[in-house]
């Protein structure tokens, strides 16, 4: 009986090391936090385009979000791991702590592992200049009279190009375009209106657009984009 609860806790210490790159990406995402223009100019506008372009170009060859069935997989795993958790720890006898402890531990760095992952192909960027201070823009509290006189104005400049647009036998809004097409072609159009606005780092060669297969459950999660 010795024998394998030794081999256990071999098992144990080995994944110990895999619990090492989550806090260590966290402490380094903290740090990021404290210089945003540090951030901005090495990670954003650096390392995270080539990263960002690469994948999004590779990703973008699938029909579907390769990031939405990577998050319901990711679920799945924690359900199942908790299951066999309990179902280890109680066919394991005496040592039901130990199999559970490597089931934790498990868990554990998967999660370190996913969340290394986050924060290096992504995650810093919550630590970089807002939007706001890129653009140059007055990011100040609107008062009641500056919001109805932007309304107005974004009225009647609706109201101007109404003629313009395209209508069917209803006259009705029509496109003349499907969904289909704006997704293809969305990534291009917003690297053209990038470059007319003067701001070409938000530009860049990506994949194609893809809608997400459960859009109501991700936007109650807060995932949207």
């Amino acid at each position: 009986m010795q024998k394998p609860v030794q081999q256990d806790m071999k098992k144990v210490y080995r994944k110990l090391f895999w619990l090492i790159p989550g806090p260590l990406f966290y402490v380094l995402f903290l740090l990021s936090s404290l210089w945003p223009d540090l951030t901005e100019t090495v990670y954003s506008r650096g390392i995270f385009v080539f990263i960002n372009q690469g994948l999004s170009t590779v990703t973008g060859l699938l029909p579907f979000s390769l990031a939405e069935v990577l998050l319901y997989i990711f679920l799945l795993f924690v359900v199942v791991s908790v299951i066999l958790m309990a179902v280890r720890s109680a066919a394991a006898g005496k040592s039901w702590w130990l199999a559970l402890l490597n089931r934790f531990l498990t868990l554990l760095c998967v999660f370190s592992l996913v969340y290394t992952l986050f924060a290096g192909l992504w995650g810093f960027n919550y630590s970089r200049n807002t939007l706001g201070e890129t653009l140059g823009l007055d990011t100040s509290t609107a008062t009641v009279d500056e919001l109805y006189a932007t309304c107005e104005a974004l009225i009647e400049r609706a109201n101007d190009l109404r003629d313009s647009v395209p209508e069917d036998e209803s006259g009705l809004f029509s496109p003349g375009f499907s969904k289909q097409d704006m997704m293809e072609n969305i990534t291009y159009y917003y690297s053209m209106a990038a470059n007319a606005t003067g701001h070409g780092f938000l530009g860049g060669s990506y994949g194609r657009a893809k809608p997400v297969l459960y859009s109501t459950g991700l936007s109650y999660a807060n995932i949207t984009g």
